[in-house]
């Protein structure tokens, strides 16, 4: 009888035990997803798209530079912010009561903002913020200034620049700063930003100003085609990744004259919205032609050969309203 027990016993204890060691490694596959799923979202969801770098800033703030900027004792600093989600209307008026100004965004969830230095290590803790990240001098340089690319700007050892300045700056600021660098040429409140002459070795510097938001050459020379547009406002990038071409979306162009539908980049997909006009622009137009082509044309007329869409615009399955 007791041998009988001590059995039962052994094999309930041998039950307890797998039903104990099951439980530990479903937990530790559970860890283990999970901390998989955190790195794939880090990597896709947290990754900060700069022309400059892409990457995915840790948590909170970095010690040094939270430091740094409280050393500098200025009243406010341009950092990056970037959130867990979306931000909301309400979220967005509770940071500026705070003093937090978000001025542009930035993929993946991100925006440049101005901040009060003296709260700069306290701003992470706030709802919805995931980090708060340094601007280095090399995120406000346009491609073609760090890769020295910009012959046609330069003159005497001198530079042609337009500098994009942060929205919570005035122009009139920004003047201030930017006369002691060199010739100021214009501004515009439109884009809040100025064209400076500079000596070329004081762009680095430059770079360094917090209220300086990009530096980039005075625009190249206008040039007959426009082929390199959908690289330069990565257009190529949407089109070839994500195989967004316009179809089916229908766009409005209101122009002096109209679009013509004969042209071969773009046949059969011109619709003129005012026949009736009576006006003396309601003709074709080449100014017409040229926009509908860059938005919808699809690049049957070749550059090296007939059909190789070199020359497409930016929706080139579009169709479009004149």
């Amino acid at each position: 009888m007791k041998g009988v027990v001590r059995k039962r016993i052994f094999i309930i204890f041998a039950f307890v035990f797998i039903g104990v060691l099951f439980m530990v490694v479903s937990l530790a596959d559970v860890n283990l997803v999970s901390a998989i799923d955190e790195n794939s979202n880090l990597s896709n969801g947290h990754k900060i798209l700069l022309k400059s770098r892409e990457f995915v800033p840790e948590k909170g703030v970095n010690k040094e530079f939270a430091e740094r900027v409280k050393a500098t004792n200025k009243e406010k600093i341009h950092v990056l912010i970037q959130l867990y989600n979306v931000m909301t209307e309400k979220e967005r008026t509770d940071l500026a009561k705070k003093g937090i100004i978000l001025t542009a965004y930035i993929p993946k969830n991100a925006w440049f903002a101005s901040v009060p230095s003296a709260e700069i290590d306290k701003i992470f803790s706030l709802p919805n913020v995931r980090s708060v990240v340094e601007i280095l001098k090399e995120d406000k340089l346009s491609p073609h200034i760090r890769e020295g690319k910009y012959d046609w700007a330069r003159s005497n050892g001198k530079v042609n620049l337009t500098i994009k300045i942060f929205d919570d700056i005035s122009l009139d600021e920004a003047k201030n700063i930017l006369k002691t660098y060199g010739e100021i040429i214009w501004a515009t409140d439109t884009f809040n930003a100025i064209g400076i002459v500079i000596a070329e070795n004081k762009i680095s510097q430059l770079a360094q100003e917090d209220a300086v938001q990009w530096i980039e050459p005075t625009m190249p020379p206008p040039k007959r085609l426009n082929d390199g547009s959908r690289t330069t406002i990565n257009v190529e990038y949407v089109q070839n990744f994500f195989g967004l071409t316009g179809n089916g979306v229908k766009i409005g162009e209101w122009d002096g004259g109209w679009a013509a539908n004969h042209h071969p980049d773009l046949t059969g997909r011109i619709t003129v919205g005012d026949l009736g006009c009576t006006e003396t622009d309601c003709r074709i137009g080449d100014h017409a032609t040229h926009v509908a082509g860059t938005a919808i044309g699809d690049g049957i007329v070749g550059g090296t050969f007939i059909g190789d869409g070199k020359y497409r615009g930016m929706a080139p399955k579009a169709s479009l309203i004149s």
